[in-house]
């Protein structure tokens, strides 16, 4: 399933169908390797996103913040 992306992460440079493929260079294969990730970090820290959008890859740095 897909999830719209909160109003924080649009204004950290995010859009949704956003595709993220690494996180702080290390490669996402599977939705539950994003999942252990993003876990491994607190909220406030930074991480650099890898996300392909429109067939271009680039990398987005964002401020993690906590779950809603």
């Amino acid at each position: 399933t897909s999830r719209g992306l909160g109003d924080v992460y649009k204004r950290q440079g995010l859009l949704d169908g956003d595709v993220i493929t690494a996180i702080d260079g290390d490669v996402i294969a599977e939705s539950t390797e994003l999942v252990v990730s993003i876990r491994s970090n607190a909220p406030g820290d930074s991480v650099e996103l890898t996300i392909l959008r429109d067939g271009r890859t680039q990398d987005v740095t964002v401020t993690l913040t906590a779950a809603e």
